[in-house]
């Protein structure tokens, strides 16, 4: 987890990792279960540690996709953390109850919805070359 007094002793080598792999994307999304309306603490740690030491995800389109009850809460608290960041926010996405949605293997199999991230995805991915 992101402590600022462990930066002197550099980051972990994840850290390292995602780092040199945020300049070269053209949109991150973030999946992430929301927690108590807000995001889980794990997404907030990826946040923090882009956000720290470099332009690593400067200009990079962002999107997130919480969980159950469409997450708006965790969206909200998305919204508002990242107007912070020299990023370019997307519109979130998230579904409600999603067990009508998926087969017995968790896959997407219902028509509206499949139909419905084309058209998001679509979205999103000209947003992050604009």
């Amino acid at each position: 987890m992101h402590n600022g007094g462990d930066e002197t002793a550099g980051p972990p080598a994840n850290v390292i990792t995602l780092h040199a792999a945020a300049p070269d994307a053209d949109g991150i999304v973030l999946f992430s279960r929301k927690y108590n309306s807000s995001l889980s603490a794990v997404t907030k740690n990826v946040i923090d540690w882009l956000s720290r030491g470099s332009q690593a995800w400067e200009g990079t389109g962002i999107t997130m996709s919480p969980g159950g009850r469409a997450g708006l809460g965790a969206r909200e608290h998305l919204s508002a953390i990242m107007q912070r960041q020299a990023t370019r926010l997307f519109e979130t996405i998230g579904f409600g109850t999603h067990g009508h949605r998926l087969d017995a293997d968790g896959d997407v199999t219902d028509p509206a919805t499949l139909a419905e991230l084309a058209d998001f995805l679509a979205r999103y991915a000209e947003h992050c070359r604009g």
